[in-house]
């Protein structure tokens, strides 16, 4: 997606936004996921791995969307 370099640059200088919720609870990394944004749940996992964040149960590894 042509956004995936935008939220490498806005998740390089505020991770914490990783964690932040919307109205559901969910994450971004959740929320990329379920709308089946593939390439951005890959940079989302590399970003929270790099900042010691936990990665949801629903995602195995970094590669784990590409099969499907």
């Amino acid at each position: 997606s042509g956004h995936s370099p935008i939220i490498e640059l806005l998740f390089a200088h505020h991770p914490q936004l990783f964690n932040t919720t919307d109205c559901d609870g969910m994450i971004p990394l959740e929320l990329a996921h379920a709308f089946g944004h593939k390439d951005v749940v890959r940079r989302l996992i590399r970003i929270s791995i790099a900042h010691g964040f936990n990665v949801p149960q629903f995602v195995d590894q970094p590669n784990s969307t590409e099969n499907q």
